[in-house]
Order: structure tokens, then C-alpha cells, then sequence
């Protein structure tokens, strides 16, 4: 008997510390108490659940991070692409970035921010020439891709001071200047049939056998040989350049290319070699597409 008393002693000193400590409301655990079911309670749950602080499910956490990055309503419409950002260059460095063809009108791009997740290191879009002009100051506009488009982001600066859209003569800047990637070499070749007529005022059989050995997308800068005359001189200097095939292409219907070079202007590089997420900003600060390697 002496043991029973002891065991019913404890008992009640346990009930006690409990009913003290708040009970059925104490609510030690992360979810609400069941009372037991019918006849001897209703079976309904009762007390309310655990808040600890700093803690948040699984769900709400994925939420939260999901509306912490706007997307874009660009997103889907322009998608980043590598180039070759494995390089300390600032002047090989480039991604790309593609208009898709499925895109119903052209995109602005120009106030765009390109930007590393993991450095923190960008810039910003900025303006372009939709027809550079050798030796002149070109005037700068807003940047838009057409369906289907696609730019080169370099991040160095321009070799000809400018952001320029590609055509059919862009291939003459090469000669002279350094391009990553290099420009297309693909300039229109001189046919016969665009030469003056052989005869008075015309060029001669052996000035236009000349003309047409010379390379593609090349700007005859040397003095030409003297056995040709100065009449084929002086044609070979006013045309044979970028500005003369500008003159004689830009109303051609593929006088324009599907590419632009877009020029950062940075002194160093942006990207790391690897382990790098860059991300694409529209104008409002919000994610158009990212990228990882």
C-alpha cells in the first residue's frame, strides 16, 4: 500500500506542475492537441500551433524566393546565350542575346542591365548606329531587335566608337580594326557588270581584271600599280572602300543583318571563367533570363 500511495502521490504532483504550466494550452508541439474522441470527449482539435521563430515551411520559403524576383514580361520573347566569356580580355569578351522568331514586333533593348549573380559586376545597354558612317560622326538611337534578331555584348570598348548594327559592307571594318567575334567577311562582290564600259571614259580590260582580283571586304589603300591607267585609279579610290559599297548596297532588300554589336565600354572583364550566373534586367530592374556555366 505504501507504494500506491507514492505512485498516486507523483501522479498528482505531475498533474499539478502541468495544470500550472498552462495546461492543455501549453502547446509543446509544432501542431494542435486531439481530444479524444466520443463518448468520452468530442475528438476535436484544440491549442494552436508551434511559431518558432526564423522558421518558415518549406512552401512558404519557395514562395517567398519566387517573388523576390520579378520576371519580366520579356521573358521568353530574349534569351541569353554564352559567347565566349572564358577569356581576361575585356576586348574577346561577349555573351549573346537572341530575339525569338516567334516575337510579334522589335524589342528595346537599349537601358538594359546585364549583371553577374555572383559578383555583382554589370552595365547597362545603351545606344546604337542602325547605319555607321566611316570617318563621321555617327548619330546614336535606341537599340531594337526584330523578331529573330540576335547581339553580340561585348564588354570591352568598340574599335570605331560605336554600337553598330551589321550590313552588307560592315565586313570592311575588319581590315583595319580588331572585332571579337570577327566581323562577317561576306561584303558584295564587284561584278563586271557594275563597271564603267570598257572604251573612252570607261576603264580599260586590264583595270577590270584588277578590280576583280582584289578580296573581298578589302579597301585598296596602296598606290595602284602604274601600268593601269588614272582613270582606273581614281575609280578604285571613290569606290572599292565601306563608304563606296554603302553607296552602291544600302537599298539592296539583305542590305541589313540580323546582328548588332553591342559595345560595354568596360576596362576590365565581367564574367568569371567559370562558376558563373549572369542574369538579363529589362528597363524596371525585372529578370528577362539567366544563364549558368
Amino acid at each position: 500500500m505504501d507504494m500506491l500511495k507514492w505512485i498516486i502521490f507523483i501522479l498528482v504532483i505531475l498533474w499539478i506542475v502541468w495544470f500550472l504550466t498552462g495546461g492543455p494550452k501549453s502547446g509543446f508541439v509544432s501542431q494542435p492537441f486531439l481530444r479524444p474522441p466520443a463518448p468520452l470527449d468530442t475528438g476535436e482539435l484544440y491549442g494552436e500551433p508551434l511559431s518558432i521563430p526564423g522558421f518558415e515551411s518549406r512552401s512558404e520559403t519557395g514562395s517567398a524566393q519566387e517573388e523576390s524576383a520579378p520576371t519580366s514580361i520579356f521573358s521568353g520573347s530574349i534569351q541569353l546565350a554564352v559567347g565566349n566569356p572564358y577569356t581576361q580580355s575585356p576586348q574577346e569578351e561577349y555573351v549573346e542575346i537572341r530575339a525569338s522568331y516567334s516575337n510579334t514586333q522589335p524589342i528595346n533593348i537599349t537601358g538594359w542591365e546585364i549583371k553577374s549573380a555572383i559578383s555583382g559586376l554589370g552595365a547597362k545597354i545603351g545606344q546604337g548606329v542602325y547605319l555607321p558612317a566611316s570617318g563621321l560622326v555617327n548619330r546614336e538611337e535606341q537599340i531594337f531587335l526584330n523578331p529573330g534578331d540576335h547581339a553580340v555584348i561585348n564588354t570591352g570598348r568598340s574599335p570605331n566608337g560605336v554600337s553598330f548594327r551589321l550590313n552588307s559592307c560592315t565586313g570592311y571594318f575588319e581590315q583595319f580594326q580588331d572585332f571579337a567575334p570577327q566581323l562577317p567577311s561576306q561584303c558584295p562582290l564587284i561584278e563586271t557588270k557594275d563597271l564603267p564600259a570598257v572604251g573612252a571614259g570607261g576603264l580599260n580590260d586590264a583595270c577590270i581584271n584588277y578590280i576583280e582580283r582584289l578580296p573581298q571586304c578589302f579597301a585598296h589603300v596602296l598606290a595602284v600599280p602604274t601600268e593601269l591607267s588614272s582613270a582606273c585609279g581614281e575609280y578604285i579610290n571613290k569606290n572599292i572602300h565601306y563608304s563606296g559599297c554603302v553607296a552602291a548596297h544600302k537599298n539592296d532588300s539583305d542590305f541589313y543583318k540580323s546582328e548588332w554589336r553591342i559595345f560595354l565600354n568596360q576596362n576590365t572583364e565581367l564574367w568569371r571563367q567559370t562558376r558563373e550566373t549572369i542574369k538579363l534586367f529589362d528597363a524596371q530592374g525585372k529578370v528577362i533570363d539567366s544563364l549558368s556555366y
